[in-house]
């Protein structure tokens, strides 16, 4: 019984050290010149990262601070200050964080097997389960853009179509690859502008490469 007691013990006492926690933000920058909105939403990870690298600094009273529930806004404007914006090229800027996960590249995994759609326009309109669909500048390349859940899962299918080839592929963003970039799943966000937020948000981070095709 008594080692019992002590286990138990020791448990609260792991509870009590664990390590402090951070939220997920979303930022949103306007042009309002050009009436440009620029989205950007940050994972809890990179919000922890970004803090406890600037509290080597500042020092671990004031990291405690800015992650207490009651100072949200304090910690948003934290984090506000460490963004800037890029220029892409034939593309409107974008707000940016760095941070170690920020050049999140290839995210999903292409069906090399999965023969192309034409016209995928067409398809992807009657599908269930679309979420998103728009047109984006993705690698330099305006591409249009549909998401699908998965079922009842939390997957998202992403089908990027490529008009002036007339071509597209699709690529499976799965429910634990979208919650380390983000913290938690794009369903687990409300539906409306939150999710469509979050689900561009992977989406951008994506690279398209445009290769030869040899069909037999």
């Amino acid at each position: 019984k008594k080692a019992e007691k002590d286990e138990a013990k020791d448990g609260e006492e792991k509870e009590e050290v664990a390590g402090p926690t951070a939220p997920c933000l979303r930022f949103v920058g306007y042009d309002p010149k050009s009436g440009h909105k620029s989205l950007l939403i940050v994972p809890s990870v990179a919000v922890l990262e970004v803090v406890t690298t600037a509290s080597q600094a500042v020092g671990q009273h004031e990291l405690m601070d800015l992650l207490d529930p009651t100072k949200r806004a304090d910690l948003a404007k934290f984090v506000c200050s460490r963004l800037h914006l890029e220029f892409p090229r034939n593309a409107p800027p974008e707000l940016v964080l760095d941070w170690s996960g920020a050049n999140i590249g290839y995210i999903g995994k292409v069906d090399a097997g999965k023969k192309t759609m034409r016209p995928p326009e067409e398809r992807t309109l009657k599908r269930e389960g679309r979420i998103l669909r728009t047109s984006m500048v993705l690698s330099q390349l305006q591409v249009l853009v549909s998401a699908f859940r998965q079922g009842s899962s939390n997957d998202l299918m992403v089908n990027v179509y490529y008009p002036r080839i007339q071509e597209a592929t699709e690529l499976l963003i799965s429910a634990n690859r979208q919650e380390t970039c983000l913290g938690r799943s794009v369903f687990d966000f409300d539906e409306g502008e939150p999710r469509t937020t979050a689900v561009e948000w992977l989406c951008r981070r994506l690279n398209v490469k445009v290769g030869a095709c040899v069909r037999a």
